[in-house]
């Protein structure tokens, strides 16, 4: 089974739009975990709730991605058999991408060890690998992956979600989003207006 958790907030139209892109992948047992955040009004909440493939949550509203996301774990870590859950694949996305139709061929190369980002370069090989998304939000929210092939390869401890990519082992193995993390009550273009 694919996971894919949507933290949203309003957007209906952009939460439709990447559920339509995955859903013409033709990918078999794909499940979505939308969490809205959207307080008092919870537009995607009611705009999915009779979808037989999704399952939708709701924050206390104005909670921020990061809980937004953790909520969604915790969802997935109470709702799914740990057995089975191993060998699942957990995908953390925005609703401002859409995907291509080879986008789950990448999962195939996904191990109890490793997380992708829209473009990783693996470790072990060198080679480069793309979850093939396409960011179609508007300015400035726009960000580009430009990746020297040649860099040498470095640890990463935070990556941007707009595509994560990893088994339920990783999750399993790692726990959820660490609530202690100072992106844990913002987002990361407030950051500068909470401090």
């Amino acid at each position: 089974m694919i996971y894919i958790i949507l933290p949203v907030f309003k957007r209906v139209e952009f939460t439709r739009r990447f559920m339509e892109s995955v859903r013409k992948t033709k990918k078999a047992d794909v499940r979505f975990i939308i969490v809205d955040d959207e307080k008092s009004i919870y537009s995607n909440y009611y705009s999915f709730i009779n979808e037989e493939d999704v399952d939708v949550l709701k924050t206390a509203g104005d909670v921020w991605w990061c809980k937004t996301v953790h909520q969604g774990i915790e969802y997935l870590f109470s709702s799914v058999k740990k057995d089975v859950f191993f060998n699942d694949v957990v995908i953390i996305a925005n609703n401002d991408v859409q995907v291509q139709s080879d986008i789950f061929n990448i999962l195939d190369k996904l191990n109890d060890n490793s997380i992708y980002h829209p473009i990783t370069k693996l470790v072990d090989t060198q080679e480069i690998v793309s979850s093939g998304c396409k960011v179609t939000s508007w300015l400035p929210f726009i960000t580009k992956h430009p990746m020297d092939v040649n860099s040498p390869i470095a640890q990463v401890d935070m990556l941007t979600a707009r595509f994560l990519c990893m088994k339920g082992s990783v999750l399993l193995k790692n726990g959820n989003i660490n609530r202690d993390c100072l992106l844990y009550t913002s987002d990361a273009a407030d950051d500068s207006l909470r401090v």
